[in-house]
């Protein structure tokens, strides 16, 4: 800013300088037979200094304030026409210049040429305000441009932080939905796995080697909150294991996958295993007649979506009833995960249908 301030000093010097060089060059050298020299010349100096401060700080700021500006600045130049004419009238009688001539005429021998040297201040006073005023408006279109861009530079920081903040936030809802999610099934499965430990310990210990991979799976996971659905799969096979060797009969489960890249896809860790264990525990699985269908699609936005269908058991496997906490986890989970992502469950009495939508990655 000094530097600028020190250029816009040094060229109002320099135009300054050439206003009166102009007019000494006028006087001596352009028009010389018009004027007396040196008086002359210092009389037209003040006169026009005058002009100028007057066109300069009077006028123009006048004729530029408010509405009707052409016709201000023609009523104002137009005053000052007079005033001009006024101080012609006693230059000229000072210099000489004008002469009675006794039958009520004037006679002024050099009016054309003073006219001439008194138009300069004029439009050098207009132009100096012009300029000024334009720089003026410059420097706050600049102020407030450097202003913008200060705020636009601080929103988007602010809106950093807050994406930042809000994907932490997210990761800890997730995570925290998790710690709850996953001890639910463990509980419900490690109830399936004491059964056979007690009445087929052979079976159990298979079982107990399946939840063991199973578990050592979703360790190796650590703290995210997204699986591929290949591997998923397989933990759901294993669970679907676990239940073939507590039942006694294989599970009736199909699983169809629309397309087979989304074999590729993320789907939230431990969905479909949680999802299983609930059918397993409260379905009808083993009746050929009556499958389990697990299907799994993608809608043309990237986001996926899972049907599981079961029949309702007549009686739990456990012989407790269902208290929707599982279900209810799952829907915190998902909620935490994306507001895009949501869970809908339809219950008639005969028929168990869950319907999973969530934000997939390609």
């Amino acid at each position: 800013m000094p530097f600028e301030a020190k250029h816009i000093k040094t060229v109002r010097t320099l135009l300054s300088g050439v206003f009166f060089a102009s007019i000494i060059y006028y006087v001596f050298y352009l028009v010389p037979h018009a004027f007396s020299g040196l008086p002359d010349l210092i009389v037209i100096f003040g006169a026009a200094t005058l002009m100028y401060l007057f066109a300069r700080y009077f006028v123009s700021p006048w004729a530029f304030d408010g509405k009707w500006v052409a016709l201000r600045l023609i009523v104002a130049y137009g005053l000052l026409s007079l005033l001009m004419l006024a101080l012609l009238i006693v230059i000229s009688f000072g210099t000489g210049g004008i002469e009675w001539t006794g039958v009520g005429d004037w006679q002024i021998d050099n009016l054309n040429e003073v006219v001439g040297i008194f138009l300069l201040p004029n439009i050098y006073g207009l132009g100096t305000f012009i300029w000024d005023r334009g720089r003026k408006k410059a420097d706050e279109v600049k102020q407030k441009d450097s202003l913008l861009l200060v705020n636009e530079r601080r929103r988007k920081r602010i809106n950093r932080s807050l994406r930042k903040l809000e994907k932490n936030s997210a990761r800890l809802r997730v995570q925290m939905a998790k710690q709850d999610f996953f001890p639910h099934f463990l509980k419900n499965s490690l109830g399936a796995i004491y059964y056979l430990v007690e009445y087929d310990p052979a079976n159990g210990k298979k079982a107990m080697k399946l939840m063991m991979q199973v578990i050592n799976y979703y360790y190796n996971q650590g703290d995210a909150h997204m699986g591929i659905l290949c591997g998923e799969l397989q933990q759901l096979e294993r669970v679907v294991e676990i239940y073939r060797l507590r039942l006694g009969f294989p599970i009736q489960l199909i699983v169809t996958l629309e397309e087979p890249m989304l074999r590729h896809r993320e789907v939230p860790n431990t969905m479909l295993v949680n999802l299983i264990e609930n059918c397993c525990r409260h379905g009808v699985v083993t009746d050929p007649r009556k499958p389990a269908r697990l299907t799994i699609g993608a809608f043309p936005d990237g986001s996926m979506y899972l049907c599981l269908t079961n029949a309702i058991a007549p009686r739990p496997l456990d012989g407790k009833a269902g208290t929707g906490v599982g279900l209810q986890q799952m829907k915190d989970r998902l909620a935490a995960f994306s507001d895009s992502s949501y869970i809908k469950v339809v219950d008639d009495g005969e028929m168990f249908v869950v319907i999973v939508v969530w934000e997939s990655e390609d």
